[in-house]
C-alpha cells in the first residue's frame, strides 16, 4: 500500500472517529475514551503493509501535519473550487515554553494545556508537545497524533 494510500486511510479513519468524539477540548484528568482490541485477522489481512511509527514524537508531529496538509492540497480545490493555503505555522508549546501567538493577552499553560487548538487571528495550529502528544502516544497509539492534527486542520478550513 502507498504512502498516500495509508495517508487517506488514517484520514478517512481520523475524520470518523472525529464524528464520534465531537468535541476539540477536554480538562485535565482521565480520558474516558477507551479503544478495544483489534478485531479478529482474516487471512487476507496478512498482506497488508503495516506503516513503521517513528520513535520521535517530533516526527510524528512533522509528519502528521505534512500527511494532513497533502490530503487538502488534493481535496480542497474539488471540494471549494479554489488553491489550498496551509496555516502559517504550526506552534508546539509546554509549560515551559512560550505560549503560542493567539489572543491579547496571551494564554496562560495553565489555561491551554493538555490541549490542541486552531487560533484564526494567527492563523496558526498549536498543540502541547509537553503533555497532551506524549499523553496520545502512550495511551493510544502515536497514529491519534495525527487525528488531532486532522481535527483541528479541519477547523482552520472551516
Amino acid at each position: 500500500m502507498s504512502r498516500s494510500a495509508v495517508s487517506k486511510l488514517v484520514l478517512g479513519l481520523a475524520a470518523a472517529a472525529l464524528l464520534v468524539a465531537g468535541a476539540c477540548a477536554q480538562e485535565s484528568g482521565d480520558n474516558p475514551l477507551v479503544i478495544g482490541a483489534p478485531g479478529p485477522q482474516g487471512p487476507d489481512d496478512t498482506d497488508i503493509e503495516q506503516p513503521e511509527t517513528p520513535d520521535d514524537l517530533d516526527e510524528v508531529v512533522d509528519d502528521a501535519i505534512r500527511d494532513v496538509e497533502a490530503f487538502w492540497e488534493e481535496t480542497y480545490p474539488d471540494l471549494y473550487g479554489g488553491p489550498f493555503e496551509p496555516v502559517q505555522a504550526y506552534y508546539g508549546y509546554g509549560p515551559n515554553t512560550e505560549m503560542p501567538p493567539c489572543g491579547n493577552p496571551r494564554p496562560t499553560y495553565e489555561e491551554i494545556a493538555d490541549n490542541a487548538f486552531y487560533c484564526p487571528e494567527s492563523d496558526i495550529i498549536a498543540a502541547d508537545e509537553a503533555r497532551l502528544i506524549p499523553f496520545l502516544a502512550e495511551q493510544f497509539h502515536p497514529f491519534t497524533i495525527g487525528i488531532v492534527f486532522a481535527h483541528e486542520y479541519g477547523h482552520a478550513i472551516q
